[in-house]
Parts: structure tokens; sequence; C-alpha cells
């Protein structure tokens, strides 16, 4: 596409993709400048049993990589292609003719890739042309193309036509049109032309400034000849973007298009026959490839838990715990935790509400032991942007020394961390889940004594009973989300009947919603309270199970917590999570006698405000039944997700609305 039409919308790069086999195409409803969806009515595709289904995906997960070694066993292959659902490719089917167009990532950085022409014979493909290199749109792929947005739309999709402003090349078998001085490809989204060829003039039915005219001087070169991609042409969808072709390289990026020199292109053209059904793939290597399988964590030894009444252990903005001062960018803190803030000294793990705030620049903090040595690749507990606040629980080890060590990796933040529980070896109690339910959402009164829609205002204390308590429990496992403050905020979580320990469970600001799970000591009879600190807020909690003295499952940590999924480089999972769709979530390394499982589940790059939930295999939750993670368009957000699970029965993470990146990091586990 070489016309421009202003979009002012942020681009979200990444989606679902994996060569999936349906009986239809299914074409996407993106993101972009009027957002629109269809992904709640979308059909589950099928799994990947025929023949021409186990080919096209050994295709794109062997061919295009070259070298790339496919993983024995189609399994994970299988309940990954079953899972999501695709929607913005079409499907290859049973084609026997492929050009792939790869690049080295997602965006305007990568816009240089290689195009290669792949053919299918008995034994398996076999490279016909190529591979050579060309230029995509100076944006970069996106499966979130939009008109004139410069971006080239990720996918899957036929070849049945080409043009030129010459002759055609000798022996082409695809249909031609030959370029007339009035010869228009439309691209004005509000004409019932939309993306189609006309022959001029356009007698009102279309803008020729949101047009172009194939034979116009600045198309010399590049339409010489043409194969046209037949992105957005059946149906045709106003706005998702026209005139995507494969043509003549001129030696820059493109409004969309892909281009390669002129004799490789002439073969191709003269190659690609209708009978064998062509198709062209295009895409980032780590978004066409098969995902890598995660790897199992070291454990360290189990340990039973309890909790205490919040206190402060850390903050460094006055010098409690640490030196005053923010913490540099690549630095650390070494914190000591045995002997201060109720834990005692032959404790193991700590639980932290760890808190971030008056970041300078887009980072995360890290919590390790004082004195383990730290991979390269280690993880993250929290994520926070520049002038926010941001909390999560976490669940960290002990060094020998009795310390922990909180990094920061990029640019100046405040940390804040109140204990609210700890580990031990010598403790029998442990973690008690029960089926996740919302208990309060004061949108709505749930869970109020006068079932009113009643915020909590400045300084208010709710006190929340909890119908149905657990025997023996001392303390509720909760998600507290507060959303529509009036002003800058903080809600702390406690015992019901106590007074409030002056600490914080999650920051609030105006705009926002935030979630944090917590865990909230209880009094005799099961209550416990929320607590918030300035204007008015809505708070909405999900009970997800108990803490109990003398029963439950203990805790056993991964020596280093360990990254089991993360969409954008294609570790455990390939591609975006779509709306309204499932991801598996692979728990290798599972102990003998798992009951649950502790894991760091972090949203990115939505292209808008989404939920997330986490859910036994094959679960899809109810609409306002319960959440994980809620996250803003664009911000990076995580939070610690404790859930049951079997080794026998995985887990799904499902997304809401919009598409969305997920990385998952497991902390470690719950056994018998």
């Amino acid at each position: 596409m070489e016309l421009e039409v202003p979009c002012s919308i942020q681009l979200s790069y990444g989606s679902e993709f994996l060569y999936r086999r349906t009986n239809t195409p299914a074409l996407a409803r993106s993101s972009l400048c009027d957002y629109r969806t269809t992904m709640a009515a979308a059909k589950k595709p099928k799994i990947i049993t025929t023949k021409w289904q186990r080919r096209g995906l050994f295709a794109m997960a062997v061919v295009l990589a070259g070298t790339f070694a496919v993983q024995a066993g189609a399994s994970s292959s299988v309940r990954q292609a079953a899972a999501v659902f695709n929607p913005g490719t079409v499907d290859v089917q049973n084609s026997q003719q492929v050009v792939v167009v790869r690049s080295q990532g997602w965006g305007a950085p990568y816009t240089d890739v290689t195009v290669e022409a792949l053919e299918w014979d008995k034994v398996g493909w076999k490279s016909v042309v190529g591979p050579v290199n060309g230029h995509i749109g100076r944006n970069g792929f996106s499966l979130s193309h939009r008109e004139g947005d410069g971006t080239t739309p990720a996918g899957v999709y036929t070849l049945t036509e080409a043009f030129g402003r010459v002759d055609p090349p000798a022996g082409m078998k695809l249909g031609w049109k030959s370029v007339a001085p009035n010869s228009w490809w439309v691209s004005d989204p509000d004409s019932p032309s939309y993306n189609t060829w006309q022959e001029g003039p356009s007698n009102g039915l279309w803008r020729e400034a949101f047009g172009e005219q194939l034979s116009a001087s600045g198309f010399v070169k590049a339409y010489r000849q043409a194969v046209v991609i037949d992105y957005n042409r059946a149906p045709v969808e106003e706005y998702k973007g026209s005139a995507i072709f494969m043509h003549v390289d001129t030696g820059k990026p493109t409004s969309g298009c892909v281009s390669l020199s002129e004799d490789p292109l002439k073969k191709i053209m003269t190659w690609l026959d209708p009978a064998l059904s062509p198709r062209i793939v295009l895409g980032p290597d780590n978004w066409l490839l098969e995902p890598t399988r995660p790897v199992a964590p070291d454990l360290a030894p189990a340990v039973g838990l309890t909790t205490v009444t919040p206190q402060r252990l850390v903050d460094t903005r006055v010098g409690l715990g640490a030196r005053t001062g923010k913490i540099d960018s690549n630095s650390s803190i070494e914190v000591q935790v045995r002997g201060r803030a109720g834990v005692p000294a032959d404790a193991d793990v700590v639980i932290l509400n760890l808190t971030a705030t008056e970041p300078t620049h887009l980072t995360y903090l890290r919590v390790t032991p004082s004195g383990a040595s730290v991979p390269d690749n280690a993880v993250s507990n929290l994520n926070v942007h520049a002038g926010a606040e941001r909390a999560n629980l976490v669940f960290a080890r002990i060094g020998t020394s009795g310390m922990i060590r909180i990094f920061n990796a990029s640019g100046q933040v405040h940390t804040v961390a109140d204990v609210v529980g700890y580990g031990s070896s010598q403790l029998r109690g442990g973690y008690s889940p029960v089926p996740p339910r919302r208990i309060l959402d004061t949108r709505t009164g749930r869970g109020m004594a006068n079932e009113a829609d009643v915020k909590l205002g400045p300084g208010t204390v709710l006190d929340l009973q909890l119908g149905g308590v657990l025997k023996g429990a001392t303390a509720a496992i909760v998600n507290i989300t507060g959303t529509d403050a009036t002003e800058p905020t903080y809600l702390s979580a406690f015992a019901g009947g106590e007074p409030w320990p002056g600490t914080s469970t999650l920051n609030l600001r105006p705009g926002a919603t935030v979630p944090n799970l917590a865990i909230v000591p209880m009094s005799a009879d099961g209550t416990i309270r929320v607590r918030n600190s300035s204007g008015s807020a809505n708070v909405i909690i999900d009970l997800f199970g108990y803490v109990t003295p003398n029963a439950g499952s203990r805790y056993q940590p991964a020596i280093q917590p360990t990254r089991l999924v993360d969409t954008r480089t294609g570790l455990g999972s390939r591609g975006q999570l779509a709306s309204g769709a499932s991801m598996p979530l692979e728990l290798p390394g599972a102990p003998s006698g798992v009951t649950g499982v502790a894991f760091n589940l972090t949203g990115a790059n939505a292209s808008n405000s989404t939920y997330v939930a986490a859910l036994p295999a094959g679960d899809k939750p109810s609409e306002g039944s319960f959440s994980n993670l809620n996250v803003e368009q664009s911000t990076p957000t995580a939070n610690l997700i404790l859930i049951q699970s079997t080794a026998e029965r995985g887990i799904d993470v499902f997304n809401a609305s919009g598409t969305i990146d997920l990385i998952a990091d497991v902390q470690g586990w719950f056994v018998t």
C-alpha cells in the first residue's frame, strides 16, 4: 500500500498466530482507528489431525526456520492449535505453494525481510526461489493493520491475480491486468469500491486523494509488475487496509506492501499456479516458528505458611530497613528480614507486599535471596511505568544471611515492602484453595449490607464478613481490585475489628483499575477490613482460598523463579492472546502431590483495557465472577496468582477483550 491516511491510535504489535486448520477463512476485526471485535463469537479451531493439517504445521515450524529443530511428539502443538483462535489469517489448508516473508521482529525497526518461495512435493517442502532480501512497511509487521498506518499485515493470505505497467512474465498462470492511464486501486475507506481495482475517472464514487492511480509517476518502478495479496478482500472491511501487493523493490521500506528485486519477483510470478492454491505467509521469525518449550525449575524444600499482622519492613523514602534514597538503575539494596517485622529466625520464605513508587522510568523490581547468584534471564516480580505506583505480592526465599535483595532494572525508584506472612519448615499450616468467587463489589452493592452502589470515602473502613469460612482458617487469600478513584489513594486490607496497621495493599490513581493479590488475616468470626485512604473509590474482592494453621498444602519455592510463557518471544505459546480466548499454561516439573501453583502473571501490549483470569484447563469464567489481572492499554501490569492445580489437569489463562501479550513466571508449588 502506497497511500497514507492519518491514524492517531497507537499500534499494538503481536497477535495470536499458529498455522491452524479450519474449514473456512477467518478475518480479523482489528483494534486501530475504529476498533471492533468479533472474537467473542469466534468458533474454536479444530485439532490438527489430517495429513494436510500436519503438513501445514510442519512447513511453518521447520521449513520456514531452515535449521529449526522440531520437538518430538505432537501433543504440545495439538493443544496449542486447539486452544487459540487466530483472528488475522486465512487458513493455508492444502496449499502446495507458499511464499514466505520473514523479519526479525515486530514494528518499525524490522523493515528488512527475506522472501522465499516453497513448493510441496511427496517428500516435503523445497525451496524454489530465494531466500532473497526485500522490504515491508515502514512500521514493520503488525496484526492490527489499518488504513495508512505504514504496517504490513502479518498472516497468511491467498495469491490469485497480478498486474503491471509492462507485459506479464512469459508463462505466467495467474490472472493479469495491464495498468492503463486511468487505472486506480481505491483506498477510500468510505467508498463502496474500497480495496478494489477501478478504471477512472472516479465520478464521485471514490475520493481520488484516497487512492492509487497505478500509472502515476511515483509507481514507475514499483508497479512494473506486482502480485495482489488478498488482504481484506473477501469480505472488504472499511478502514482495515487496502492495496497490499508484492511488487518491485525501490530500495526502501514501503507503506505496507512487500517488495523484492524484479528478477526473483518474475520467477515467483511465473511459478505461481492457481491450481496449487498459492499463499503468502507474512510475519516475524519468532512468531512463525513452533513455541519454545519451557524448562522445569529446580525446587527448594517445602515450608509451612502462616500470616502476621502487616508490618513495614523497608521504606527507602525514610530509610527504614535500608538506606534513604531511591534504588538506582541496575542496582540492588540488601534488606534484613529474619528477626524483623514478625519474621522469626527459622523462616525460609517471607511473604511481602512489595510497592514501587516514584519511578523515573519504566522498570521492574526483582526480589532474590541475598548472596544467591542471579542468572541473566532472571524474572521480575513487579512492573511499573514512570510516575506510577504499583504493588504486588511476593513469596521470596530468604538468603542464608537472613536477608533478601531487591533489584531495580531501570531509572530510579523508591520501594516499600510490608511483611504479611512467612514460611518455615517448622510450620504445619498451608494453602487451602476454594473455587474463585466474587465476595465484594461496591459498584453493584454485592457484599454490602444494603446492597447499594457505595464507594469507599476518605478514611472509610469496610468490614466484610466472609460467608462459609473454611474451618480453622486464620487468613483469607483474596484478589483486591480498586477502580474509579476520584484522587490518588491507597487501599489497606487487615483483620476485622483491628486498627489500621499503617500499611497499604495497593495504590490507585484516577482512571486506573488496579488489582493485587493479598493474604489478609481474619478475625475469629471470619471478617476482614478494607480501608480507603483518600477521595473515594470502588473496591472489588475475589476470594481464592485460605491459610490454615494445621492443614492445607505446604509451599515449595523454585530456587530461581522460572519463566513458563512469554508470548512476545514464543516461549511456551506463540503470539498474543485474542479476545475471548484461553491459553493453556504448561507446568513442567510439577512435584509429586502438587495441589496448586503460585505464578506471577504479567500482561503487556494490550490493545485495550481488559481483564485476565486463570482457571483449571477447560473452564471459562462467567462474566463478573472473578478476575486475576486488570491491564490498561499498552501498560505492563503484573499480579501474583495462586490457583488450584494438579499434575493431571493444567491451567488455562483467559483474556476478556482485545489482544494482549502474557508472561507467566512460576514462583513455586503447593504440595500435600
